[in-house]
């Protein structure tokens, strides 16, 4: 025996001897509710879990390398017009610590050398030199590094170093940081005077009445 019913509001008639749903109740299934995340991991270690990056320098707060130093021949004095040697002693580096929110190494090296020679000139080398005996060479003899005076008188001259960075976490592989850290230097005071070259006769020592001694 079949027959049909409309229920006001309800939309389409239902037919056939199938029970209308209770009110209050659905035919859709109940969601399941998700596991709580855990709060800590007692059974790991953070070296098994990705750190996203990668760092900048910005993120560096903790890691700052030591700065160069910055030498002179000869020592506090030149002459108008001599090669006068300026190098730099900066070497690469590597900190502990932690980056990132996790322990980390990084490691340093210069890049490039900032020189103002406080006469109005300056230059960036990639190279910070050496004495001239490291070089093997003559007092006075032209280096990469050394400059000459034009005028007499007394000059600071202000040195920094730039810095490459790179970091790993847990001993792995080493991973570059964009860009340069700049470390200032120690200053240098340069009195520069002339010189002025005279005949003798036979060395000063040898012949003390001899014309300049």
């Amino acid at each position: 025996m079949g027959g049909s019913q409309s229920t006001p509001g309800n939309g389409a008639p239902r037919s056939g001897g199938a029970a209308a749903p209770r009110p209050g109740t659905s035919t859709s299934p109940l969601p399941i509710a998700a596991p709580p995340a855990p709060s800590s991991f007692p059974d790991r270690t953070w070296a098994e879990f990705t750190v996203t990056g990668p760092a900048l320098l910005s993120d560096l707060v903790n890691f700052r390398p030591t700065p160069g130093t910055s030498l002179m021949e000869p020592k506090g004095w030149t002459i108008v017009g001599a090669e006068t040697n300026f190098y730099s002693q900066a070497n690469a580096q590597v900190q502990d610590g932690e980056l990132l929110g996790q322990p980390a190494s990084v490691r340093f090296w210069p890049v490039r050398y900032r020189w103002s020679y406080g006469d109005g000139t300056e230059a960036v080398l990639g190279t910070g030199g050496g004495s001239w005996a490291s070089q093997g060479i003559h007092e006075f003899d032209k280096t990469s590094t050394s400059h000459r005076y034009r005028r007499v008188g007394t000059y600071t001259v202000e040195h920094s170093v730039e810095f490459a960075a790179e970091y790993r976490f847990a001993g792995g592989a080493w991973t570059a940081i964009a860009g340069t850290i700049p470390t200032r230097a120690n200053d240098l005071v340069v009195s520069v005077g002339n010189a002025r070259t005279v005949l003798v006769a036979r060395e000063c020592t040898r012949n003390p009445a001899g014309s300049g001694c």
